[in-house]
C-alpha cells in the first residue's frame, strides 16, 4: 500500500512538472542584425544583411523594412539575402526569428522616384543661367570651355519638354557676362548682373527682360549697386523677385516688375558665404548651404534659412544633412529637392516637418555645379562638371 502511494505521488509529481507545449518551444538565442551591405536602394533591389543567430531556414527569418514584412529568398551562413519589398519605407530594419525580435541600430533608406535622360543642351557650358516659365524652360549664356580657352556667350535657348528639343531665341542685350542671375515673373524672363567678359574684375548690375511673345529683350532697372558674382541667390514669390547677397554685401533686394523698381529689405542674417542656392516653396523662400571663410580657412556650411516676404523676416530651419556648396535645387509639389556636389545624393525637404530625407541618387555624369529647375510637376538637373570636362546632360526626375 505504501509503495502504491509513493508510486502515485511520483507520477503526479512528474505530470505536474511537465510544461505546456508552448513553453517547451525552442526559441533559441536572441538574433542580432550586425550590418547592411547596402544601406540605401530602391524597391526590388537586393540587400545583404549580416546577422547573428538567424535561422538557416529562410522562412523562419521575418524581416521588416520599417513596418513592411518580407522573408529572405536565401541564407548564406550568417547573411540573409532579401529584396526590398513593395510598400517598404525608410526606417529601422527588424528581424524576427522563432518568436524573438531584434531591431537595427541604423536605418535603411528606401530610395524612390524615376530618372529619365532628356535632350542634351546645345553645348556644354560653365555658369549658364536656367529658369522655367510656364510649360517651358530657358537656358543659355555662360562660358564655353574648349581646351585652353573660355568664351563668354550671350545666346538663349528654349526647352520644350513635350517636343524634348531646344530652340534658339534672341541673344541677350548689353555687355557679355558670366555668372549672371535669372528669374521668371509673369510671362517675362529676366537676366542680369554678373562679371564682365573675359572674367575681368568689372562687375555689371544691369537687367534685361525677354518676351517669348516678341522674341525681344528690353532694358530694365539695374540693381542699385554692383555686387560680387557668385555671392547672390535669387527667387520669386507672390509676383516679385528677390536678390539676396550672401557675402560682404548681404542686402536683400525686392524687385517689383510693375513699377520696375528695386526696394531694399531685411539683410540676410547668415554668416558670409558664396555658392549658396535659393528656391521658393509655399509662402517662403529658402537659402541653403554655401562656402564660408572661417579663420582664413574654407568651410562648407550646412545651415538653412527661410525668408518670409509678408513679414520681411529670416529664420533658421533644419540643417542640411551634409555641409554643401554649389548645390542644385528644384521644387515639385509641396517638397523641395537639393543635393549633388561631390556626391550623387539628393535629399527631399518637407516644410511641414522641417526635415530632410534622402530621396534618390542622381544617375548623370556630373557631380559638381549642376543646376536644377522645375517644370510641369517634374524636377530637372542640367549641366555641371563631371570628372573630366563640362556636362551637357539634361535629366528629368519624377518623385
Amino acid at each position: 500500500m505504501v509503495k502504491l502511494l509513493i508510486g502515485l505521488l511520483l507520477v503526479g509529481f512528474l505530470l505536474g512538472c511537465q510544461k505546456d507545449p508552448k513553453e517547451t518551444e525552442q526559441t533559441g538565442p536572441q538574433p542580432r542584425i550586425v550590418s547592411f551591405v547596402s544601406t540605401a536602394d530602391t524597391i526590388g533591389a537586393l540587400v545583404r544583411i549580416l546577422t547573428m543567430n538567424s535561422s538557416p531556414a529562410a522562412t523562419e527569418n521575418i524581416l521588416y523594412f520599417d513596418t513592411t514584412p518580407t522573408t529572405p529568398f536565401a541564407v548564406r551562413g550568417d547573411t540573409l539575402l532579401v529584396r526590398v519589398p513593395p510598400g517598404a519605407t525608410s526606417g529601422l530594419v527588424a528581424l524576427q526569428v522563432r518568436g524573438q525580435r531584434t531591431t537595427s541600430v541604423t536605418p535603411f533608406t528606401v530610395l524612390s522616384g524615376r530618372w529619365r535622360r532628356r535632350a542634351d543642351t546645345p553645348s556644354a557650358r560653365l555658369w549658364p543661367v536656367v529658369v522655367s516659365s510656364g510649360t517651358v524652360a530657358y537656358w543659355g549664356l555662360g562660358e564655353l570651355m574648349p581646351p585652353g580657352f573660355r568664351f563668354t556667350q550671350r545666346d538663349l535657348w528654349r526647352y520644350d519638354p513635350a517636343a524634348n528639343g531646344w530652340e534658339r531665341q534672341a541673344d541677350l542685350l548689353g555687355p557679355l557676362r558670366s555668372n549672371a542671375v535669372a528669374f521668371s515673373l509673369g510671362s517675362l524672363i529676366y537676366v542680369g548682373m554678373g562679371r564682365n567678359a573675359n572674367n575681368t574684375a568689372l562687375l555689371v548690375h544691369d537687367f534685361y527682360a525677354f518676351s517669348p511673345t516678341t522674341n525681344q529683350w528690353t532694358p530694365k532697372a539695374s540693381l542699385p549697386s554692383p555686387r560680387e558674382d557668385g555671392f547672390s541667390v535669387t527667387f520669386t514669390l507672390n509676383g516679385k523677385a528677390y536678390l539676396v547677397g550672401t557675402k560682404a554685401d548681404r542686402r536683400t533686394w525686392e524687385y517689383d516688375p510693375q513699377a520696375d523698381t528695386w526696394t531694399q529689405k531685411k539683410d540676410f542674417p547668415g554668416s558670409p558665404r558664396y555658392d549658396a542656392v535659393g528656391f521658393t516653396l509655399g509662402n517662403s523662400a529658402y537659402v541653403a548651404g554655401g562656402t564660408g571663410d572661417v579663420q582664413e580657412r574654407v568651410q562648407l556650411l550646412d545651415n538653412f534659412w527661410a525668408y518670409t516676404p509678408s513679414t520681411d523676416t529670416w529664420s533658421l530651419k533644419a540643417t542640411l544633412p551634409q555641409s554643401r556648396r554649389a548645390l542644385m535645387a528644384f521644387v515639385v509639389g509641396s517638397k523641395a529637392y537639393a543635393g549633388i556636389n561631390f556626391t550623387k545624393d539628393i535629399y527631399e525637404y518637407d516644410p511641414a516637418r522641417d526635415a530632410w530625407t534622402l530621396k534618390t541618387r542622381f544617375p548623370g555624369a556630373a557631380f559638381y555645379y549642376t543646376q536644377g529647375f522645375s517644370l510641369n510637376g517634374k524636377g530637372y538637373v542640367v549641366g555641371g562638371i563631371p570628372s573630366i570636362g563640362i556636362s551637357s546632360e539634361l535629366w528629368e526626375f519624377t518623385p
